[in-house]
C-alpha cells in the first residue's frame, strides 16, 4: 500500500477563459503525489478514495467549483493512520464537526461544499484568520470526549467514537455531548 498526499485545490485554468475551459468555469484541481493532476469543473460530487496506506488529505479550495454539491474522503484502510486536513475558504465561519462513528464524521461551514468522511481516524480543522467559531456535536453514543487547548485558538478533541479532531486558528469552541447518556 502507498502512502499518498492527496490535494484538492484551485485549478490553474479557473475562471479563465480559454480552450481548455470556453465557459471560464470555477475548477477545481485534485492532485495525488506526483502523478498526472486532474482538473474538474460541472461535476456534483467529488470522491476522494484514498485507498490502503497512511494517507494525507488535504482541502484546501478557496471557493466551489461550478456545479459541485459535496465533497466525499475516504481514508481507506488501515483505519488506524489517515489524515484530512481542512482549510477554512471564508473568513468568520461557523465550522461544524458532527462524528459518525469512529473514523466518521461530516464537517460544514469550512469548504463551501460539505465534506463527509470515512475510514478517516485524524482531521485537523485550520481556521486560517482565527475568526472562525467551531461547533462539535457529540453522538447519541454513551461515549467520553476530552477538550484539550494547546494553544490560543488551538486545541485537540478525543472521542472513542469520533474521529480525533485537531484545530488551528479558531476564535470559539462549543462542544454539544450530544443524546448518550
Amino acid at each position: 500500500p502507498e502512502h499518498n498526499a492527496i490535494n484538492y485545490g484551485v485549478g490553474p485554468n479557473s475562471a479563465v477563459v480559454n480552450l481548455l475551459n470556453p465557459g471560464g468555469a470555477i475548477t477545481g484541481l485534485v492532485t495525488v503525489d506526483n502523478y498526472e493532476s486532474n482538473e474538474f469543473a460541472n461535476k456534483t460530487n467529488l470522491v476522494i478514495n484514498a485507498g490502503a496506506g497512511s494517507d494525507e488529505i488535504h482541502l484546501g479550495h478557496p471557493g466551489t467549483p461550478t456545479a459541485l454539491v459535496s465533497i466525499a474522503v475516504d481514508g481507506g484502510d488501515p483505519t488506524a493512520s489517515d489524515t484530512v486536513i481542512i482549510t477554512d475558504a471564508d473568513s468568520a465561519t461557523a465550522i461544524v464537526f458532527k462524528p459518525t462513528s469512529e473514523s466518521g464524521a461530516t464537517v460544514s461551514g469550512a469548504q463551501t461544499s460539505a465534506v463527509t468522511l470515512t475510514n478517516t481516524e485524524h482531521v485537523v480543522v485550520n481556521g486560517l484568520d482565527g475568526a472562525d467559531a467551531i461547533t462539535i456535536n457529540g453522538t447519541a453514543l454513551d461515549d467520553t470526549f476530552v477538550l484539550q487547548p494547546t494553544g490560543t485558538g488551538s486545541g485537540q478533541f478525543a472521542s472513542d467514537a469520533s474521529p480525533d479532531l485537531s484545530f488551528l486558528s479558531i476564535a470559539a469552541v462549543t462542544v454539544d455531548g450530544g443524546s448518550g447518556g
